[in-house]
């Protein structure tokens, strides 16, 4: 798997996972973790927004807690939508 975070300029963060690793909370509290440093870093922004699927290992409470003690700015995913899905016509 490979995991992306930029910003409106630029790559931020990229990561490759071996195949057969498993991805779980552990995994993208530590990605989170490590995309801070970076950002504190090399950018000036003040507010990061954060835009992640409904995954399990996005949306536990332990991850939810260390997404609010980073400060990041959660966006939430649109809902499904079947008026919005492309259609086969």
């Amino acid at each position: 798997m490979h995991t992306v975070f930029w910003d409106y300029a630029d790559i931020i963060q990229q990561e490759c996972m071996i195949g057969g690793t498993e991805f779980d909370w552990q995994t993208f509290v530590k990605s989170l973790k490590r995309l801070e440093v970076q950002i504190s870093h090399f950018c000036c922004s003040k507010s990061v927004l954060l835009q992640h699927d409904n995954f399990r290992a996005h949306t536990l409470v332990t991850t939810s807690v260390v997404i609010l003690n980073i400060r990041f700015d959660v966006v939430l995913y649109p809902p499904y939508s079947q008026n919005l899905a492309p259609s086969a016509n």
